[in-house]
């Protein structure tokens, strides 16, 4: 049994791009497909476990801590977290390694005449590409969260399909409970999954500012 390169990186609690790294350098086997990349679901870990991702029950609020807005995280915790992502080279890996049970992703297709009209469906809390601080949406395309009970509705209302290869032009996170708000470095850990050289750009420069803050 084969698994996606996505579904590996949750197994281990790291970014798509790093498990994308990994293959590059041979340390994790894996054949492409398309533009996809296939992993044996039987592939020993490879990843070091040092990042343990934060819970489902806790990954926004936690997220809101880290972004420096008010929550019931204790504050040693929340500066030793923004301390170690100021440190690293790479702070977007390390956020998306934290923060991988935050939403189940899922690409569809949409006619391009919908995505304006999913852009203001309030049942979407914008995210990624579509969010503000991203600095980055086009107009063609639609991220957010919705909250599960609201998923397949709006499948059905806008006629999505499915995007086989992760390729499409709406990514929906579905989550629980969807967000009022999108803290930003939830923001930043959806760019970064994205792996291109824009998106975790974007998502580093939010981190730094963040974190900088």
């Amino acid at each position: 049994m084969e698994i996606s390169a996505r579904e590996y990186a949750e197994r281990e609690g790291v970014s798509v791009q790093r498990v994308r790294q990994l293959i590059e350098s041979g340390a994790v086997p894996a054949r492409k497909v398309g533009r996809a990349w296939l992993i044996e679901a039987s592939a020993p870990k490879r990843v070091a476990a040092a990042v343990r991702p934060f819970s489902a029950d806790s990954v926004f609020e936690k997220a809101l801590a880290l972004s420096g807005e008010k929550s019931s995280v204790r504050g040693d915790r929340v500066r030793n977290w923004r301390e170690r992502l100021a440190s690293e080279s790479e702070p977007e890996s390390l956020l998306v390694a934290w923060l991988a049970r935050r939403a189940e992703r899922r690409s569809y297709i949409a006619d391009s005449e919908d995505i304006a009209d999913l852009q203001a469906d309030p049942r979407i809390a914008l995210s990624g590409v579509s969010h503000p601080a991203a600095q980055l949406s086009s107009g063609r395309e639609i991220e957010g969260y919705v909250e599960e009970s609201q998923a397949k509705k709006m499948v059905r209302e806008f006629l999505l399909r499915p995007a086989a290869d992760g390729q499409g032009n709406v990514v929906l996170h579905v989550a629980k409970h969807k967000p009022e708000r999108v803290p930003e470095l939830i923001v930043a850990a959806d760019l970064a999954d994205r792996g291109g050289y824009r998106e975790r750009e974007a998502a580093r420069r939010i981190i730094r500012e963040v974190v900088g803050k």
